[in-house]
């Protein structure tokens, strides 16, 4: 829905045919707020940082791997309690 928003603010002054005409002039009033821009810019620096992300891509640990890992430190098969908690 965001991305919805975003391509009808790219394209102003034309309104999409799927909007209505009242919700459409609302939305126009909306982002013209200054409260609007201010957070629409602050939300755009911050995704366009990279400073404090998360640049892990790897997907999820499966358990298999997790408990191999805790078994090859220790030298003996994890508890269940320090496993899953």
């Amino acid at each position: 829905m965001t991305q919805l928003f975003q391509d009808v603010r790219k394209k102003l002054p034309l309104k999409p045919h799927w909007m209505r005409d009242a919700v459409f002039k609302e939305m126009k009033v909306y982002w013209e707020f200054v409260e609007f821009k201010t957070k629409s810019t602050r939300n755009k620096d911050n995704r366009n940082s990279n400073a404090s992300a998360s640049l892990r891509t790897g997907g999820c640990v499966p358990h298999r791997l997790i408990y191999k890992r805790m078994k090859e430190a220790t030298g003996k098969d994890p508890f269940v309690s320090k496993f899953y908690f």
